[in-house]
């Protein structure tokens, strides 16, 4: 019995972990509202190890995540805590790499969403370089209204 539950547990964890088309580039992915409405799979498995706590309370905190897949894919995500559901979000997230003594940006995302919100994607990145994400957030009263706060996030620096 114990063994059958085992193999149930593993066959869930393979559905779950699913397979992930390959391409040089792909699309970034919003993700938005709550953290249970997630249908990205890479938001739920990088961990966020790279967090800002804004002083003004209105932009709460703002986590950022990097890893890379054995094929070569930086996978980035981002999440943005506010204190107003009501307000909009802009996120720009930047893939930076380290190179002749300088942070480069190679590729750029941007996501705008209300309320809780968050960024996923991925892009292949070259060996033997270092990386970081950079993401600045910016946030607005309404869609395209008065900007209200902003802050500036990284990653922590990983190399592939």
């Amino acid at each position: 019995m114990k063994l059958l539950k085992n193999i149930i547990l593993i066959f869930a964890m393979i559905l779950l972990i699913g397979v992930t088309p390959i391409s040089a580039s792909m699309k970034p992915t919003s993700l938005t509202s709550s953290p249970d409405t997630v249908n990205n799979t890479i938001g739920s498995f990088i961990p966020l190890n790279s967090f800002t706590q804004n002083k003004v309370s209105i932009l709460l905190q703002v986590n950022s995540g990097l890893k890379f897949n054995s094929l070569g894919f930086a996978q980035m995500n981002t999440r943005v805590l506010i204190s107003n559901d009501s307000n909009y979000v802009k996120i720009k997230m930047q893939l930076q790499r380290f190179k002749n003594n300088k942070w480069s940006t190679i590729t750029t995302g941007t996501h705008t969403g209300k309320g809780l919100t968050g960024y996923s994607w991925k892009y292949y990145v070259s060996k033997g370089y270092k990386y970081r994400v950079k993401n600045n957030i910016y946030l607005y009263k309404s869609k395209n209204g008065k900007l209200l706060d902003q802050d500036t996030c990284y990653s922590n620096v990983k190399k592939r």
